[in-house]
């Protein structure tokens, strides 16, 4: 019987997937991203970097490895830059697929950003990830407020 993988091990290996379904879409295959020297590895690090970035960014006291998953109480790994947005450009894979646009958010916090760019709603990169680090969360509650606002203004648009 195989032994079961932990937490971190199965978020490396979900984004891993993740990314690499993406890639293919868009005939990015592991033979052809080889040809520009780009391997998962090089893009998420060694699962031991992997862990230790993620582990970097946890927030508060009750963000944990025991706490990954779906589910109101518990956290995702984000990508700030969301990959949905990634049209195949290979200029731009290392910038959408890579450790630095990784990082953990409380699931119900990942649902509300959902693949908005961190510009769509007045923020630049950097701004994004404190957004979600702060402890402040009235702060971050006004932030998510003015989000969830231009989110319903571009439905609005749309409709």
């Amino acid at each position: 019987m195989p032994k079961s993988k932990s937490p971190w091990e199965r978020a490396y290996d979900s984004v891993r997937t993740r990314n690499q379904l993406i890639l293919r879409k868009f005939g990015w295959g592991a033979e052809k991203l080889g040809l520009f020297g780009i391997t998962t590895v090089s893009l998420l690090g060694t699962k031991e970097q992997f862990k230790s970035h993620i582990e970097g960014g946890f927030y508060g006291s009750k963000m944990s490895w025991d706490r990954f998953g779906k589910g109101r109480h518990c956290w995702q790994v984000d990508h700030i830059r969301p990959v949905s947005n990634f049209d195949g450009d290979i200029t731009m894979i290392k910038f959408y697929f890579s450790l630095s646009n990784l990082q953990p958010l409380w699931y119900c916090h990942n649902m509300a950003k959902s693949n908005l760019e961190p510009a769509s709603y007045g923020l630049s990169l950097e701004a994004d990830k404190a957004l979600w680090k702060t402890e402040n969360n009235s702060n971050r509650n006004e932030i998510v407020k003015s989000y969830l606002s231009a989110v319903t203004s571009m439905l609005k648009e749309i409709q």
